[in-house]
């Protein structure tokens, strides 16, 4: 993952702010929808 971080040019969430989960112990967005533009070689 951070070797593709890295290589993405420009990223961008499709929802912001993402959906969070309704139960408080799985804290985190039941999808993250991200567009690339592109990546470097």
């Amino acid at each position: 993952m951070p070797e593709l971080f890295r290589r993405v040019t420009f990223s961008r969430l499709l929802e912001d702010p993402p959906p969070y989960r309704a139960n408080a112990v799985l804290r985190c967005p039941r999808h993250l929808p991200v567009a690339i533009e592109g990546l470097t070689v």
